[in-house]
């Protein structure tokens, strides 16, 4: 009787590693560190499938990508909390210590935010034009300006 809970046990431990393993494939696409990600399973919005940010103002947003190439979980696709690096252009103007970021028309880059929206985080340094990073604090909200 032991052989058989333990044959079922095992199979059912089984069963569900590698169903968690198919969903960690279907979010393992390869983003650079830095880039703003967004949920495109957008009725439940809970983060099982990423994707590039692509356009101004964009209301999925999630995070930003860790870079990580092999992540044992989700929370090692995308960093959604504390203090991160983020990829930025300056399509409205450069960004400077304080200023709020949000995506841009680049995809998967952001961009200093103007007006009302949802915003990825504000920049803790001024933005670096020639490797086009920021460091900064992720603070994902919509606000009015």
């Amino acid at each position: 009787m032991k052989k058989i809970y333990f044959a079922l046990t095992f199979s059912i431990l089984l069963f569900f590693a590698f169903n968690t393993n198919a969903q960690d494939r279907r979010i393992r696409k390869d983003f650079d560190a830095g880039t703003i990600l967004i949920s495109v399973n957008q009725e439940l919005n809970n983060g099982n499938e990423f994707d590039q940010s692509s356009k101004p103002y964009q209301e999925e947003i999630i995070g930003i990508a860790t870079g990580n190439k092999n992540p044992s979980k989700k929370s090692d696709v995308v960093a959604k909390e504390g203090t991160t690096y983020i990829k930025v252009n300056n399509e409205n103007g450069n960004i400077k210590k304080g200023d709020l970021i949000t995506t841009s028309s680049i995809s998967g880059v952001g961009m200093k935010a103007t007006k009302s929206g949802m915003v990825i985080g504000i920049a803790l340094e001024d933005a670096n034009q020639n490797d086009g990073i920021v460091k900064a604090k992720i603070l994902i909200q919509y606000v009015k300006q």
